[in-house]
């Protein structure tokens, strides 16, 4: 079994979730990202309507004003809108979708599911911000939509997964942000020079994206060792499970 984890924060001013009906009807006839001889959300991604592991709620401002403080809710955020802020600020409610849970089998289902609901109800809600809680992305609504108009399938690696740099003392490490989604526990390096930063940045990147599509491909576990080739260089990265804090990623070069 696999611990998933996928999760998505939309701010709006409304103080009512929509009915289940109107969603219902905007995932699936009404889905704005249906094509010719394409249905975003078909039989195989409606059985998470009835998944106990997808939990939708409200949560209004006045009751709970914390979750308005993206600096409290993501690590080491990465740059956004301007316009995000005060859009937050304007907000009164969060419908948060979350869907958490032990699955038998990795496929791409429930990253199209949960993509598509949390598009859903920020159409339907009038929403002006997306959260990503997650992969740590804040974007405005037209952002989250121009994803899904890029990808309609709602489970490519660039609207799930984030690696970032985040300073320490004497340098930084680099996390992903993201594999949770697939089963996977996060990757961590060890403390590098900052001079190293985006060498490894580039190769963390490069073997995480690797090994998310290869999971939702084949639902397989990734091997210990991942060769990639970044910025002309070829790169070997050693991943080694650790007991609490999920992946260590020590990175090699292996080529001149």
């Amino acid at each position: 079994m696999h611990l998933v984890h996928c999760e998505w924060w939309i701010f709006s001013s409304q103080t009512k979730s929509p009915d289940a009906a109107a969603v219902l009807d905007r995932m699936v006839s009404g889905n704005p990202y249906n094509g010719k001889g394409f249905a975003a959300i078909g039989a195989r991604e409606g059985i998470f309507f009835s998944d106990v592991r997808l939990h939708t709620r409200l949560a209004l401002r006045s009751k709970n004003t914390h979750i308005f403080r993206p600096d409290l809710l993501i690590d080491d955020a990465p740059a956004f809108d301007p316009a995000v802020l005060p859009a937050l600020a304007e907000a009164t409610s969060a419908q948060i979708v979350r869907y958490r849970g032990h699955i038998a089998s990795i496929d791409s289902r429930h990253l199209t599911f949960g993509t598509h609901l949390a598009g859903a109800y920020a159409d339907l809600m009038d929403a002006k911000v997306v959260i990503d809680l997650v992969s740590g992305r804040l974007m405005l609504v037209e952002e989250f939509r121009e994803q899904l108009r890029r990808h309609p399938t709602g489970d490519q690696v660039e609207q799930h997964l984030r690696v970032a740099f985040c300073p320490t003392e004497d340098g930084g490490t680099i996390r992903t942000f993201g594999m949770s989604k697939v089963g996977l526990p996060e990757w961590h390096t060890p403390e590098l020079p900052g001079d190293q930063r985006v060498i490894a940045q580039a190769a963390v990147e490069e073997a995480s994206a690797k090994v998310f599509r290869e999971r939702l491909r084949t639902g397989d576990a990734p091997a210990d060792q991942i060769d990639v080739e970044v910025l002309d260089v070829a790169m070997t990265l050693r991943l080694e499970k650790t007991r609490k804090q999920g992946v260590r990623v020590r990175i090699f070069q292996t080529s001149q």
